[in-house]
């Protein structure tokens, strides 16, 4: 993590809060937005916790903030719910906003019991909004965008939350937050009525957040997923359907990979996860890691936004989507530095291929690098050994230049006796290295 940054909770201006708005809170990941949502603000602002509510997108999220002792956790169809439910005294209340916007509708919660709302990964909102939407346009493709409205505000949960929370900001009795590192969509869609209430919360400080030593874009994702990878190296994977999540763990399983694929606890296409999918999600949401029976995680946007994971065995992530926010909060679900991060994005992938002017000895050499020469500090006498290991035929700088080329990353240092390199891993996305029958 960069350590030239400050956390939120001591880089935040309190001085720039304001009733009656909705203070967004933008922030990248690790600069410890959770911390001040559940303590800084609320310590601050001298709310009492059973009147806070902590609203988020995924029931995943939810109960990744309950097992980690934020609060307690109620579900809109859930045997805890109770109409006459009263405030906990001593921890929020944590829900998802569609278990508020439908306790909204029912009658059974009262927006003004609350002080103090936090509106966390608020920006995914206009997605599942856009999804209701889109069913009631084809099931009523003649009716007005007004018409459409007023549908959504019987029938979609979460298009009454973000009324709702709109009519509280405008009534100017809580304290409103939201919370995200990918604001753009606040602006748009369904999110622009709060978009044009927003208070941006202001900073005293630059922020922390994780690093990534090498970025890099890829046109295909079966040859990084056939890869030859050490043992003791994990993985994660995002993608956008269920069929991507079990097509490509079949894959990665038939190479020799322990991997495990994590969809919606209740998904549209009724595709539930067996028991050992069940387990796993709940270890990673409780422990925080992979599973010691899971090499390669594949995830899809359920989990986007939904779980935190601080696994040192985890070096690298593949994000199989070209949209920049998804790829920043599925990305953001690794809490810690990577040294490996790869885009899908077709046309650059291939732009890349084209760019390479290796001839196929250089190549090959490049191709035969022995995986106990990655990622570790190469002193003269390493480089040395390494060109001889692989027959190449110049010299380190020429190698260096080589693998620059094929996509990886050098990086140069000096511990003050000598200096060294380190070549940063990346699948050698032209090869196949695991041939399936």
């Amino acid at each position: 993590m960069s350590e030239k940054g400050a956390y939120l909770s001591e880089a935040i201006d309190f001085n720039s809060f304001k009733l009656g708005t909705f203070n967004l809170i933008v922030a990248p990941c690790g600069s410890g937005k959770t911390t001040a949502a559940f303590h800084t603000i609320p310590n601050y602002l001298k709310v009492e916790p059973r009147r806070s509510l902590i609203l988020i997108n995924t029931a995943s999220g939810a109960d990744s903030f309950v097992m980690d002792g934020y609060g307690y956790y109620f579900d809109y169809n859930g045997p805890e719910w109770d109409a006459n439910f009263t405030p906990q005294y001593d921890k929020p209340t944590i829900m998802t906003y569609a278990a508020f916007g439908a306790q909204v509708k029912k009658g059974d919660l009262n927006p003004e019991e609350y002080d103090y709302l936090v509106c966390d990964e608020i920006h995914s909102l206009n997605q599942y909004i856009a999804i209701a939407r889109a069913k009631l346009l084809k099931q009523y493709p003649q009716a007005a965008p007004w018409e459409i409205n007023d549908m959504l505000q019987i029938t979609c949960f979460n298009y009454i939350a973000v009324e709702t929370i709109f009519d509280m900001v405008k009534e100017g009795k809580s304290w409103i937050f939201g919370l995200t590192a990918t604001p753009s969509q606040l602006y748009k869609n369904d999110l622009k009525k709060l978009g044009a209430i927003v208070n941006e919360v202001q900073y005293s400080q630059k922020l922390r957040a994780y690093e990534i030593f090498c970025k890099f874009d890829y046109a295909e994702i079966e040859p990084i997923l056939r890869a030859i990878v050490p043992e003791n190296r994990k993985r994660m994977f995002f993608f956008n359907t269920i069929k991507e999540l079990k097509q490509y763990k079949k894959i990665l399983m038939e190479c020799g990979r322990a991997a495990e694929a994590l969809w919606a606890l209740n998904p549209d296409s009724g595709e539930y996860m067996d028991n050992h999918q069940l387990t796993t999600r709940d270890f990673i949401l409780k422990e925080h890691r992979f599973p010691n029976d899971v090499q390669d995680l594949l995830i899809n946007r359920a989990y986007e936004t939904a779980i935190t994971i601080k696994d040192p065995l985890v070096k690298e992530a593949y994000i199989h989507s070209g949209n920049k926010d998804t790829r920043d909060q599925a990305r953001n679900r690794l809490r810690q530095d990577l040294e490996v991060v790869g885009y899908y994005n077709y046309q650059a992938g291939k732009a890349a291929r084209k760019k390479l002017n290796l001839n196929s000895s250089i190549e090959d050499s490049i191709k035969n690098i022995p995986l106990t020469y990655f990622n570790k500090p190469l002193y003269t006498r390493d480089k040395e050994e390494l060109i001889k290991v692989i027959n190449f035929p110049k010299k380190w700088t020429s190698l260096k230049k080589a693998l620059v080329q094929q996509g990886y990353s050098i990086e140069d240092k000096n511990d003050g006796k000598a200096r060294y390199s380190i070549i940063h891993y990346i699948p050698d996305v032209s090869l196949s290295s695991c041939d399936l029958e």
